[in-house]
């Protein structure tokens, strides 16, 4: 299994190690309670990466 991460740098808010660190930060506990933070990540997981703007620039998932 592989968590694939794919985020374009090409903006003003998306720069920095922190940038990219925040976005994956953001997407990974968006609409995540606790318990499901603990779950284990699946084949088919995925979601989209916003900057600190909220602009998608990319996107996760998780493949077999």
């Amino acid at each position: 299994m592989k968590f694939i991460a794919e985020i374009e740098l090409g903006n003003d808010a998306m720069q920095s190690r922190d940038d990219v660190l925040d976005s994956i930060r953001l997407a990974l506990t968006r609409q995540s309670d606790y318990a499901s933070m603990k779950a284990p990540l699946e084949p088919g997981d995925e979601a989209t990466l916003n900057d600190g703007n909220g602009n998608t620039v990319g996107k996760w998932e998780v493949v077999v």
